[in-house]
């Protein structure tokens, strides 16, 4: 019952952000959910307004088109911006690409071994998708003080595109990481504030306004297109309540799409 109030809640806000896009202050705000004898509280966050760490696997890009347009170039700006010397946001970056490989080298590996020992091995999932941008905790050189400092604009969504929609002032310096020598902070706030009222009705028309007649970023519209989106939006609600001294506590991640809400994954916790 919770959890449908909660999508309920949610279609609520997606109907709201179809005639004001701003609504990432008032989704964060502590709401409640009354259920019979009981209060559930609840946290709505909006997870589209970040940059989503799986575009770096994204398949879509040709990589003969320019590098600085790159998600991974996007990435390293970021990690540079946020206090990371360019030669480690290097190694950060290989290490992060060289996850994927190092997970078809282990399975290669064991493939061979059970081949010579005629043992079969059960299936390994390979080329995984990051989960939870935690997982970057477990890199050389994302210490706790960098990570601090990138969990508030990163986020691992099971997608691979960032929402043009969700961008409010406080995202300004994603937006110049994403076009670095197109656009500066002066210039990005100033897009996000041109932002309509109801949010950009197509990637066209934001990369048409962002363009301005630059010849330069024209050659990779395309390559840009692919990394950017306004229909998919996720939230995720945090609901917990007391009984008996005890907390019980869920995390559900909603996607919104033009046809609906539906819930992705849930986790589930008890605190005495």
């Amino acid at each position: 019952m919770d959890i449908i109030r909660c999508r309920n809640r949610i279609k609520k806000i997606v109907n709201f952000g179809k005639k004001n896009s701003n609504i990432q202050q008032w989704v964060n705000k502590k709401q409640y959910i009354y259920l019979d004898d009981a209060i559930i509280s609840v946290n709505l966050f909006n997870d589209s307004a970040c940059f989503n760490i799986n575009a770096l696997y994204n398949s879509n890009f040709d990589e003969r088109i320019q590098e600085s347009y790159h998600p991974e170039e996007v990435f390293k700006n970021l990690l540079i911006y946020n206090g990371v010397h360019h030669q480690k946001a290097n190694e950060i970056m290989s290490l992060i690409l060289n996850r994927k490989r190092s997970n078809n080298s282990r399975l290669n590996k064991k493939q061979k071994q059970s081949n010579n020992n005629k043992v079969k091995l059960a299936p390994v999932i390979t080329n995984r998708l990051f989960q939870d941008i935690t997982e970057l905790r477990m890199l050389p050189y994302i210490d706790k003080y960098i990570f601090n400092r990138l969990k508030g604009i990163l986020c691992a969504l099971p997608d691979d595109k960032f929402n043009i929609n969700t961008l409010n002032p406080l995202h300004s310096q994603l937006l110049v990481s994403f076009f670095p020598k197109i656009i500066d902070k002066a210039r990005a706030l100033e897009i996000i504030n041109m932002k309509p009222t109801s949010g950009w009705h197509n990637v066209d028309a934001f990369i048409d306004h962002l363009l301005l007649n630059n010849n330069e970023l024209a050659k990779f519209k395309k390559n840009i297109t692919t990394l950017l989106t306004i229909e998919e939006i996720y939230f995720h609600a945090i609901m917990w309540i007391e009984k008996n001294g005890n907390y019980f506590r869920m995390k559900s991640t909603f996607k919104v799409t033009s046809q609906g809400v539906e819930v992705i994954q849930r986790q589930y916790g008890i605190n005495e």
